[in-house]
């Protein structure tokens, strides 16, 4: 049996914060705490799940992430009929696990033993099961995902119009409706179920990727993109951008920044005169991408990010911003913006 004085939700560190982008590295409680108070009455407030033992020079290495716990999110229709399912199956199995409402659907946060060698495996292996085992839906972006943030707990969802709360048994086993209406407030009260950590060595493995559940999720309608013409605009597009484009069109294993720049540059180009449907640059993404990269934006993420590149007014962020973060290879460039063709 674990004391649970042993186990945290939040109080390990160093983590990562966000509001909701993460911006900053948190190193102790008060470093975390000012971090909720400066931001608690204007954005919605998130912390990383696991705390990392590895950062340098402000980054993260994602793979020194502390695995003590597996976190589920439920945020369809049914997420409460799930998070049920989910619970009583640990409660029969005496894991320890904490359970919030997030304002607009559940997390469930189930301890585990942290002794795994394949990290972002085994929780995706574990998730999977669970989903399997249960028939439950939980969102996708979530599975294996060592970099995943969550919503502070008791802080504003400002979509929802409610806080984040933990939850009690009692308050778990009565309805939706009743959940929402506790959630207009700060609670201090949680329970902690269970009392073992649950271990993960049965799915300590490398998660597989397949590309035939990437074309039968989200990507049948790439079916009528020509493959010899998208050759022929990729080719193009790349002979006709600045360096730092074509440093991350050749580069597969794009991070989450590098590819939402890409996306809208490929959204805002200048190079092809016709401006690139969404059919098209989801086929130049698949072409550039690793099928692990491809198989988390497409069926993980659901295309999330991607659609809201599509569909929203962003727009190409000018060089000065690319060095700043740095992303400009190419020290001679005298380029303003990287869409500029001249």
């Amino acid at each position: 049996m674990i004391s649970k004085e042993s186990v945290s939700l939040i109080n390990r560190f160093p983590r990562s914060m966000g509001h909701p982008r993460q911006d900053s590295i948190v190193y102790n409680k008060e470093e975390m705490w000012e971090y909720v108070k400066r931001y608690f009455k204007s954005s919605d407030i998130y912390l990383s799940v696991y705390s990392f033992t590895h950062i340098e020079n402000g980054e993260i290495d994602e793979y020194s992430a502390v695995l003590d716990k597996v976190f589920f999110d439920f945020d369809g229709d049914k997420w409460l009929d799930d998070i049920l399912k989910v619970h009583d199956w640990l409660e029969e199995r005496n894991i320890l696990h904490r359970v919030n409402c997030s304002g607009r659907g559940g997390h469930l946060f189930v301890f585990c033993k942290p002794q795994v060698q394949f990290k972002s495996g085994a929780i995706f292996n574990f998730v999977t099961h669970i989903e399997e085992e249960l028939s439950v839906t939980v969102d996708s972006k979530i599975k294996g995902d060592l970099r995943r943030i969550f919503r502070f707990p008791n802080t504003f969802n400002f979509k929802g119009m409610r806080f984040c709360v933990p939850l009690t048994d009692k308050v778990l086993h009565t309805n939706v409706e009743t959940i929402y209406s506790y959630a207009k407030e700060i609670r201090s009260e949680f329970d902690w179920f269970g009392k073992e950590l649950v271990d993960l060595h049965k799915w300590d493995k490398e998660r597989t990727y397949c590309v035939t559940d990437i074309e039968s999720f989200k990507l049948s309608k790439l079916e009528d993109v020509n493959d010899a013409e998208l050759n022929s605009v990729i080719k193009r597009i790349y002979d006709g951008s600045p360096t730092c484009i074509k440093r991350l069109m050749t580069k597969k294993d794009l991070d989450n920044v590098e590819r939402y720049y890409l996306l809208i540059y490929l959204k805002e180009q200048a190079v092809v005169p016709k401006r690139l449907s969404e059919k098209v640059i989801l086929k130049i993404m698949q072409s550039i991408l690793s099928t692990k990269k491809f198989y988390h934006m497409s069926v993980e993420e659901g295309l999330r990010p991607f659609n809201s590149v599509m569909r929203k007014d962003y727009y190409i962020a000018n060089c000065d911003e690319w060095k700043m973060n740095g992303m400009c290879p190419d020290k001679s460039c005298t380029k303003k913006n990287p869409r500029y063709i001249m």
